[in-house]
């Protein structure tokens, strides 16, 4: 009899290795693309609470040394100084120091008081502090950061400092 061969298409078994070898290689990319990403992502928005946190300590700690009372010019300069370094690293940071009662007693950094809208209450959520909260103004990411000094005898204050996310956002 009359043999029938099908007459469907079957790829070349080097073309079937070269396409699985391709696909598996790609879905590998993809995957590490992805877990780069996000690690890289972590560890920068890390960096960036860890260096906030140091510039509210380092700012809380100038005020224990200078006094609220200091000269202003004198204390704007020191806590400049204070801030340069942590500045290079995250860019401008803004700051707020309150007396115990959430009483504005000194700005710096901040010509449109971006710190000043920053409540305490926002660190002190469901019973527990936080130590950084994220708040959005004029359509621009800030992260805050706050450290607490003594003022006086029995009384403490607080330092608030604010950074822009936006550069961190844009490198990752």
């Amino acid at each position: 009899g009359l043999y029938n061969r099908r007459t469907t298409m079957t790829l070349p078994i080097r073309t079937r290795v070269a396409l699985f070898v391709t696909l598996f290689f790609a879905v590998v990319i993809v995957v590490l693309t992805v877990v780069l990403i996000e690690s890289y992502e972590r560890y920068s928005y890390r960096e960036f609470d860890v260096t906030l946190q140091a510039a509210a300590s380092s700012v809380a700690n100038r005020m224990v040394q200078e006094s609220v009372a200091s000269e202003v010019t004198r204390l704007r300069e020191d806590i400049g100084e204070t801030l340069a370094n942590f500045e290079r690293k995250i860019g401008l940071i803004r700051v707020q120091v309150l007396d115990n009662r959430g009483k504005d007693l000194f700005s710096y950094n901040d010509p449109d008081s971006v710190a000043v809208r920053v409540r305490m209450d926002d660190f002190v959520r469901n019973g527990g502090k936080r130590d950084f909260i994220t708040l959005h103004l004029h359509h621009v990411a800030y992260r805050a950061a706050i450290a607490r000094f003594e003022l006086g005898e029995d009384s403490q204050g607080s330092v608030v400092v604010l950074g822009s996310l936006a550069s961190t956002r844009e490198s990752v």
